[in-house]
């Protein structure tokens, strides 16, 4: 553990106050018995089954002072409703993006999802507007009278026709408005829309105090009572439009935890085995701290009552792979400073302190796309960003410092840098030229449009037959793509955004025409929101390059000789444009001739990848930092650039196959929705800890180079 100086006086003591938590923990993860008396598990609908809805809030007609209050009241109204419909921890809140204001419910574990969506959509829109007669012509002039002034409604009768009515009686602000309203409209009409729909327009007789008001349009009793209900619950203060629609089945969410936790188990187990057969005896501690690391991250998220997404737990996941890293840098640090002559004592002081700028800076560049992540994105990725942040933050003090031995083939790595370069010359320039020949395959996250996973056991359909029968259930569907995934054997269907009623239509004669049909997941997605993912998607990937660099720049300020800090941060830079390309590259070749879609996840994969190429990055930069502080700048660059990268390149390899271990399980095991985002980041990690190596420091020897002949040639 990194400790603190109190503690590393009393390892003794430490090391059992971390056993007692640990075993803590592991009791208060557990899902059943105590763990789940205490807390039991937030799973996100992607995991339980459920429904993710985003709604466009009309607010042309609310005054910009009073925007904020329609919001807060509008969110209110929606979460009573969903209450009412006994959805367990419903999550209603509002999304606000430059002009544009949404409306995000979640709805884990719901089983009736399109009772939720129909009441949600038929809260009642009410609102009085003044009606001004020009000759023939009849001007409807909108007021700032609604349905959020309302304090209760109540089901009535008209004393002499016996109708059904709704009396209405409004709060004291729009008791004061209803007034006013009717003193300046005495002997004129006053219309009354319940949603958008002309109800009447009775004509004022005088003046109205004490804000009571009845609605005596046609209803049926039935009507009248159910107006009443969603009234007192809450009318909408402002309209709303269903924009986006994310629907998993709980059979889904099931398999996708279940392969998930399956996949994680393993990866672990052969990370632990890596770990011991690799340190033999030794490896035994980094395997303790991993376990610990699991235990005790685990129990964060419990505490703080993380949503766990499959985003999130394949987050999760990835940074068990990641936790060793610091073990590895301080093992090989500590074996250094053993060949140096210090006694094993004064070889683990050192080889910590030693070793500490490297996993600060390295992590910090990781927090730092993950905070990204987590501020650009939609709630499903912030999951993943999350737990990637949290799981980081408890890396940093689980580190075991255990010496071992790594006998290395020594190679001029400095001396053969003009192939590596070409190498990777070769390989940018093939994924930027599919890039921009090929393009992207984008999904509906990014063009809009709906994508619907189902299966059929028996008497299974073709695909053609399918695309017919969409066709036909949805007329205006003409353009449609059904793909079977056999090793699943589930289909998937894209084609234009649809609405709920059109959802409804096609599952109900799916039901109909193919007994053993199931609904897997349902998502439609509006062009407005893929647009917006894909802006946010380019902004996230610029800001992370940026900062990151900067911050490279910075970390190196004190190394000036022989080549400016600045140049760390830009050599880092092109070392990430290079390791996104290389993945970018193969997804746009896939994507032409297998039809491959790129979604968010692949946007998040790039920033894993960037994320983790600093790490390896930032561990030989700081190698040669140190390198050249000791030697006062008096060795020569390239010597010192590639006894930089010889000294660290055991620690690249080890914490890349650590992490490989655990994407390959993910990538053979792991639930199918995350398959491609899995392939990303393996080719993108692969490509990163060869650039670490081979590329980026190389880079620095080329620029210090030219500058030099540049310099002689004045």
């Amino acid at each position: 553990m990194l400790e603190s100086q109190p503690m590393r006086r009393n390892p003794g003591l430490f090391l059992i106050l971390i056993l007692i938590v640990t075993v803590l923990a592991g009791i208060f993860i557990y899902p059943k018995n105590y763990g789940l008396r205490w807390s039991p598990w937030h799973l996100g609908l992607d995991l339980v089954g459920g429904s993710h809805l985003i709604y466009k809030v009309d607010l042309a007609q609310v005054p910009a002072k009073d925007q904020d209050s329609v919001l807060n009241g509008l969110r209110d109204v929606i979460e009573k409703r969903v209450n009412l419909i006994g959805v367990s921890e419903p999550q209603v809140f509002i999304s606000k993006t430059n002009a544009e204001s949404n409306l995000i419910v979640e709805l884990a574990g719901i089983k009736k999802k399109e009772d939720a969506i129909a009441q949600i959509g038929l809260t009642p829109l009410l609102d009085f507007r003044e009606l001004n007669q020009n000759g023939s012509s009849t001007e409807i002039i909108p007021t700032n009278l609604t349905g959020r002034y309302i304090k209760s409604a109540a089901l009535t009768f008209d004393q002499t026709t016996q109708a059904p009515q709704v009396s209405i009686a409004f709060n004291s602000e729009g008791a004061t408005i209803f007034e006013q309203m009717t003193e300046a409209n005495i002997g004129k009409p006053l219309a009354i829309f319940l949603d958008n729909v002309l109800i009447e327009a009775p004509i004022v007789q005088q003046k109205i105090s004490g804000g009571q008001a009845v609605i005596t349009g046609k209803f049926t009793i039935k009507e009248a009572q159910g107006l009443v209900e969603r009234f007192n619950a809450g009318a909408l203060p402002a309209p709303i439009t269903l924009i986006n629609q994310q629907t998993v089945s709980a059979t889904l969410g099931t398999d996708s935890l279940n392969r998930a936790l399956s996949a994680g188990l393993i990866g672990t187990l052969l990370v632990m085995l890596f770990m011991v057969a690799y340190y033999r005896f030794l490896g035994v501690f980094a395997s303790s701290a991993l376990l610990i690391y699991t235990f005790l991250t685990l129990g964060i998220f419990k505490i703080f009552s993380v949503t766990m997404t499959l985003a999130g737990l394949a987050g999760f996941i990835l940074t068990i792979g990641m936790a060793v890293d610091a073990n590895i840098l301080i093992f090989e640090r500590i074996k250094e400073e053993i060949k140096r002559g210090l006694s094993r004592s004064n070889a683990i002081e050192e080889g910590f302190r030693r070793a500490w700028p490297s996993i600060r800076d390295s992590n910090i560049s990781t927090i730092i796309t993950a905070l990204i992540l987590y501020f650009l994105t939609s709630s499903f990725v912030r999951g993943f960003a999350l737990t990637l942040l949290i799981g980081v933050l408890v890396s940093m003090f689980s580190a075991n410092p255990t010496p071992t031995t790594y006998n290395l083939i020594v190679m001029n790595i400095i001396a053969k840098r003009k192939i590596f370069l070409a190498v990777s010359g070769l390989l940018v320039a093939s994924g930027i030229l599919a890039v921009i020949g090929f393009g992207f395959n984008q999904g509906i996250d990014f063009r809009g449009g709906t994508l619907w996973q189902f299966k059929i056991e028996k008497n299974q359909p073709t695909t053609v037959e399918l695309e017919g029968f969409v066709k036909s259930a949805v007329s205006d569907i003409s353009e449609i793509r059904i793909n079977l995934d056999a090793s699943q054997n589930q289909f998937f269907a894209r084609f234009k955004t649809t609405t709920e009623a059109e959802h409804h239509t096609l599952e109900a004669a799916a039901q109909k025409t193919y007994p053993s049909f199931e609904e897997l997941s349902f998502q439609s997605i509006g062009p407005s929101i893929g647009q917006k993912l894909k802006s946010n998607a380019v902004t996230a990937i610029i800001l992370a390059i940026v900062i990151v660099s900067l911050y490279i720049a910075y970390a190196f300020r004190k190394v000036s000789r022989p080549i400016s800090s600045w140049k760390y941060g830009v050599v880092t830079m092109i070392t990430l444009l290079h390791d996104i390309a290389i993945p970018a590259g193969l997804i746009a070749i896939l994507g032409h001739y297998l039809k491959i879609e790129i979604d968010s996840n692949f946007i998040v994969a790039l920033l894993v990848v960037m994320g983790f190429s600093v790490h390896d990055t930032i561990v030989v930069f700081d190698r040669i930092r140190e390198n050249l502080i000791v030697s006062k700048n008096r060795a020569d660059f390239a010597e010192t650039i590639n006894q930089s990268i010889i000294q660290t390149i055991a620690r690249s390899i080890n914490t890349s196959l650590t992490l490989i271990i655990v994407l390959i399980i993910l990538y053979l095991l792991g639930p199918i929705n995350l398959k491609y985002f899995i392939l990303t980041l393996l080719v993108g990690v692969t490509t990163g800890v060869y650039s670490s190596i081979f590329v980026a420091s190389p880079l620095l020897l080329v620029w210090h180079t030219l500058t030099n002949q540049t310099a002689k040639n004045k």
